[in-house]
């Protein structure tokens, strides 16, 4: 129980916090959250000292690491800025552009770029929070916050069946090795395409939680 906490700790403190800072505002496509999801579950992996060889599926190891998805954590990193946002002055800016509309202007030529708002509100809708709602439910802080954290898990754990009916659920063999020290910052360069502010490696990682 010691162990597993400390990993979901050290996770959530040193990896995720570097890893996701800003997720809020990002509008992202499914390919950019199954990169996201792969690093996250090497990360848990490596440091709960899980190998490839012993063919854990990806729900068995978040369930131990005490942990959620990738995507859960994002749409609750979403929604609660979201509500974040609704609670401000009609004065703020981010609340002007949040609530704005562009008088004038066309979209460059080529497939369209999907606006945050857009995505938002399918990002809503999937977890079953009504979107017309939003500017009222978010009022309260704390009601908000604990819808979010429900309709998310509600979301993940659907999201789980759906993968173990359909048997997507698989163990992907993570790259690194036994004893091979790994920058997270390179490791996350390489496997995400931008550059985590992290410095720490992934054995520093595991022998805080030994």
């Amino acid at each position: 129980m010691e162990r597993t906490w400390s990993v979901s700790k050290n996770q959530s403190c040193c990896v995720l916090s570097s890893l996701l800072y800003g997720c809020e505002t990002w509008t992202l496509y499914r390919c950019s959250i199954r990169k996201l999801d792969q690093f996250h579950l090497r990360c848990l992996q490596r440091i709960a000292g899980i190998k490839w060889q012993d063919r854990v599926p990806n729900t068995d190891v978040l369930r131990t690491c005490q942990m959620s998805g990738i995507e859960a954590l994002l749409l609750r990193a979403q929604f609660r800025w979201a509500g974040h946002v609704v609670r401000m002055p009609d004065n703020r800016i981010p609340e002007q552009i949040f609530f704005g509309q562009l008088a004038s202007g066309k979209r460059l030529q080529g497939g369209p770029v999907r606006p945050y708002k857009d995505t938002l509100k399918l990002n809503l809708k999937q977890c079953g929070i009504n979107v017309d709602s939003l500017s009222s439910a978010a009022l309260n802080r704390t009601a908000w916050r604990s819808h979010c954290r429900e309709a998310t898990d509600d979301f993940e754990e659907a999201l789980s069946n759906t993968n173990v009916q359909s048997g997507r659920v698989v163990f992907r063999p993570a790259t690194l090795k036994p004893g091979h020290v790994t920058d997270v910052k390179r490791y996350a360069s390489r496997e995400l395409g931008f550059m985590p502010t992290s410095a720490l490696t992934v054995d520093t990682i595991c022998r805080s939680t030994a």
